[in-house]
């Protein structure tokens, strides 16, 4: 195989960040591993934030969910990009599912859950709705942070981009740490799937 075939195959600015076909093979396999983890997170927390905001706001509204909320003064006050971003995503589904918030969540980026819980939702989402769903003494600057380093982990393997700065075993540590604040009772089954999906190469 030539080189020049591989390059044009995953185009030669790709190529340039690794040092030969080894090492991007090996990446690939890396992402694999590191996917398979930051699955956990991304599904747990998203169904979590929505979880912990349906349950604050369930009884201020009329409405099936705070995602699908068309009441004149809604429970939940999103800014004006988290508002565009769910409609955008109920727009693509059929009129029968444009309500329906298992079929909403999944076309909402892991980010947009990431940002609910910013300094700029703190006072209308963090302390009136999410506080409660997590552990007392839960830092919300500190578990936002978390939270958006592995979205940005998450965002680089999904396109197959180096992550120089973390290995394979710190990304599990801090999931297995992230998934132990939502669900504390799955410590040991995570920890046997964490273990199992870094023997695989």
């Amino acid at each position: 195989m030539e080189i020049s075939d591989f390059q044009a195959l995953i185009s030669s600015s790709r190529f340039e960040k690794y040092s030969d076909v080894d090492e991007y093979v090996s990446a690939v396999s890396q992402a694999s591993q590191i996917h398979q983890m930051i699955h956990w997170v991304e599904i747990g927390y998203r169904n979590h934030i929505y979880k912990g905001i349906q349950e604050a706001s369930q009884n201020q509204h009329t409405c099936n969910s705070w995602l699908a909320c068309k009441c004149s003064e809604p429970p939940v006050p999103l800014n004006a990009n988290s508002t565009a971003r769910i409609q955008l995503a109920a727009r693509f589904l059929k009129d029968s599912d444009r309500e329906n918030p298992n079929k909403i969540i999944p076309g909402l980026s892991f980010g947009f859950w990431v940002r609910l819980i910013s300094s700029s939702n703190e006072a209308t989402i963090w302390t009136t709705c999410l506080y409660k769903s997590f552990p007392r003494k839960t830092s919300r600057p500190e578990l936002h942070n978390r939270l958006r380093r592995m979205n940005l982990i998450r965002n680089r393997i999904a396109h197959l981009e180096p992550i120089d700065n973390f290995s394979t075993s710190q990304i599990a540590d801090e999931s297995l740490a992230l998934i132990h604040l939502i669900a504390p009772k799955l410590d040991g089954f995570m920890e046997k799937e964490f273990r199992r999906i870094q023997n695989v190469i």
